[in-house]
This record gives structure tokens, C-alpha cells and sequence, in this order.
């Protein structure tokens, strides 16, 4: 556009003149309607901001609800059944995680009285606890023993993960599957009933035990080692924490086998024609409440077979 085409518009303009003044009723009109949509607007900024403003809380309490969950503990690695005496004195448990009776989590710390108590762990092994025994589960795969004695039973259950005991003497490593640790009287005693253990003190190289030895170490690391006879009384306390042993109506073959298993010992037959009775005869009664050598004699005497231990085996023969 020119400066001519300026000039001649202006020259329009003048000759329009002013623009007439809308009526009252057309002003209001338009105001109630510019109105109504400024507050459509405005309404829907809110509405949106209140959607963000909700999905940011959502996502915040997911996220401290992940963080609360991953802080504590919230896995049952063991049990203790329902009637034992064992007394929790400290725990890390998880909030959101609704304890049941006798359920255990990593940081618990138990403490046993006047009697002591049999925990089940979830990986299926057994830890027998003797009575004024304190003990912390550190971890998975860690149990702390602070004072007392602990029994272990693995059944067997793989070496990964491990199973260590620790104390302020020293760590035992199962390597097993049946072991005592023992923390009394300014000393670490640990004993092997079934399997291998290994031993870690400072500054001396790991110590292994076998089956049917044991060892004492003192404050000042030094370790003396000597060995168990096949029913030596050292096991007789955790024995007594295991459930009473049933025969009605199995083969005297796989109560023997039960009995061998609980000692630690191996089973064997003096004759193929011995195994053959022991498999072919039944046992009846309530179950026995026995120590596996007190046992071994019980449903052995109303037959015609013995047993007698030579090393760490139970040989049965006929009488």
C-alpha cells in the first residue's frame, strides 16, 4: 500500500464519521458472552492442573511406597511355631507386612528362656535353640549367635546360599548338614554331628571339621580339636527340641534309617538277609519320645536283630 492509497483512506474515514454507539442490550450481550467463554477457559486450565497435581501425588506415594518397601525387611525367612518360648528383643520388620504368629525377618533378634525352642528357616533347614540363648538373623543366610547354643540341621538343603554362623570369636561355615556352635564361657566350641564345617577366626588360616569332631577356640585363638563318640551326650539337648520320632505302622528299615539319619551315622546291615528283615517288618505304637540311642535299643527289642556302633556307623545284626 501507498502513501496515495494512506491518504485516500483517511479521506474515507472522515467522511464516515463516528460509528454509532451499540445498544445497551447488544453490549451486555457480548459481555455475558465473552464471560461465559473466559471462564470455560479458565476452568479448564484448573481442571488440568488438578489432573497433574493428582497423577504427581500418585506417582510421589508410589515412590515412597517402593523406597518404604525396599527399606525393610518384608521376606519371612524363618519360624517359629506357635507355643515355643522365644521371645523377640529387636526388629526391622516391615511395616506393610502383616506379622503372623511366629513369622521371622532379617534383623530380627530372638532370645529363648527357661526352655529352648526349634525355628524353621525357609530354605527348609532347622535351627534347634537351647534354653538363655540370644541370636540375631542378619541376614538370608546369616544367623548371629550371641550367646548360647544353636543346632543346625540343613536336611540336606543346597550349600548356595551358604549358611554362617557367626560370632565374636569366629564365623562357622556349613559346608553339612548337621552342626552345633556354641558360644559360652569366654570360648567358641563348634561340633559336627553330620557333613563339614569350616571354621574362620583372625589371623589364622580356616579350620575344617568333619563328622564326629569337634574343636574349642578360645579368646586368643588358639584351637584345640579332639572327637565324638557316634551318641555322645553333646546332642542330647537338641534332640530333645526335635518332634518325638514315628513308627506306627512304617517298616523297622525306615525307622532305623530315621534314627541313623538323626545321629549322623550311617546305616548298615551285617547280611543282605537282615536288611531284607528289617524292610519286611512293621512297627506299631505311639511315637517315641527318646534320644536316638535310647530309641535305637526300644524298637529294636521286640526282634530278633541288634544294633551295636563301630566308628560312625550303627551295623545291625541278627541275635
Amino acid at each position: 500500500m501507498t502513501a496515495e492509497d494512506d491518504e485516500g483512506l483517511q479521506t474515507l474515514l472522515r467522511w464516515a464519521g463516528r460509528r454509532p454507539t451499540p445498544p445497551d442490550e447488544v453490549a451486555a450481550a457480548v459481555y455475558q458472552h465473552s464471560r461465559r467463554v473466559w471462564q470455560t477457559q479458565v476452568q479448564r486450565r484448573k481442571t488440568v492442573h488438578r489432573g497433574f497435581a493428582w497423577a504427581a501425588g500418585v506417582v510421589a506415594l508410589v515412590m515412597a511406597s517402593w523406597g518404604a518397601w525396599n527399606l525393610y525387611p518384608h521376606q519371612v525367612i524363618a519360624t517359629a511355631p506357635a507355643g515355643q518360648a522365644v521371645l523377640i528383643t529387636h526388629t526391622l520388620w516391615h511395616p506393610f507386612a502383616g506379622r503372623r504368629g511366629g513369622e521371622l525377618y532379617v534383623g530380627d533378634a530372638i532370645q529363648t528362656g527357661a526352655m529352648g525352642a526349634l525355628v524353621h528357616r525357609a530354605d527348609g533347614s532347622e535351627l534347634s535353640v537351647s534354653l538363655n540363648t540370644r541370636l540375631s538373623l542378619a541376614s538370608a543366610s546369616t544367623v548371629r549367635l550371641w550367646r548360647g547354643r544353636l543346632y543346625v540341621q540343613t536336611h540336606g538343603v543346597p550349600r548356595t546360599p551358604g549358611l554362617v554362623v557367626s560370632t565374636d570369636l569366629g564365623s562357622v561355615e556349613h559346608l553339612g548338614t548337621q552342626f552345633l556352635v556354641e558360644r559360652e564361657n569366654d570360648a567358641l566350641l563348634v561340633a559336627v554331628r553330620d557333613g563339614r564345617v569350616e571354621i574362620h577366626y583372625p589371623q589364622h588360616p580356616p579350620v575344617e571339621l568333619q563328622d564326629g569332631e569337634a574343636a574349642r577356640v578360645d579368646p586368643h585363638g588358639d584351637l584345640r580339636r579332639w572327637d565324638l563318640s557316634a551318641f555322645d551326650d553333646i546332642w542330647d539337648w537338641a534332640d530333645e527340641l526335635e518332634s518325638p520320632l514315628s513308627i506306627d505302622g512304617q517298616s523297622l528299615y525306615a525307622v532305623l534309617s530315621r534314627i541313623a539319619q538323626r545321629s549322623g551315622l550311617v546305616l548298615r546291615f551285617s547280611t543282605p538277609a537282615t536288611e531284607t528283615e528289617a524292610r519286611s517288618l512293621a512297627l506299631h505304637g505311639a511315637p517315641l519320645e527318646l534320644q536316638p540311642r535310647d530309641a535305637l535299643a526300644a524298637v529294636l527289642a521286640t526282634t530278633t536283630l541288634s544294633a551295636a556302633t563301630v566308628g560312625r556307623e550303627i551295623v545291625v545284626s541278627t541275635r
